[in-house]
């Protein structure tokens, strides 16, 4: 077999395997969403989903400063590599985006009435925790 074509269809396979997840995310983040009174739609446009996990479960303003992050990482990092004399300040940008994000799974934890154990899963195993907020039992209980 022709090493190319063998490439190709692994390549098609990982791609196939990527959109279904990534529609099982929107599906979870849909139900998610309409547990809390939001409208499920947000879950398939992608900064208003961020900005809308964030207002369930601590403020929509922390959603924009991570989106503002990772924006000023990405430019200072071209090619994957940070430009000269930037690379102290994408590590403390870097840090920040990572600390605020794994606060905002604890509150949305807590939102859901999990502790730090569901936030362990959420960092963890974010995909398959979120399929379970979203289609498990619990009941959306507001900012905590």
């Amino acid at each position: 077999m022709d090493f190319l074509a063998l490439l190709g269809g692994f390549a098609a396979f990982t791609f196939l395997l990527a959109a279904a997840w990534y529609v099982l995310q929107v599906v979870a983040y849909w139900r998610i969403f309409t547990k809390a009174g939001k409208p499920g739609w947000h879950s398939i446009i992608p900064f208003l989903n961020i900005y809308d996990q964030f207002d369930l479960s601590w403020r929509g303003l922390w959603g924009l400063v991570c989106l503002g992050l990772t924006l000023a990482v990405s430019l200072l990092t071209p090619n994957n590599v940070p430009a000269d004399g930037m690379e102290p300040l994408v590590w403390v940008l870097s840090l920040a985006l990572l600390i605020i994000e794994i606060v905002g799974l604890y509150k949305l934890s807590k939102a859901f009435g999990h502790g730090v154990p569901f936030t362990l899963g959420l960092i963890f195993l974010s995909p398959f925790f979120m399929l379970y907020l979203g289609f498990g039992g619990d009941v959306y209980l507001g900012k905590q």
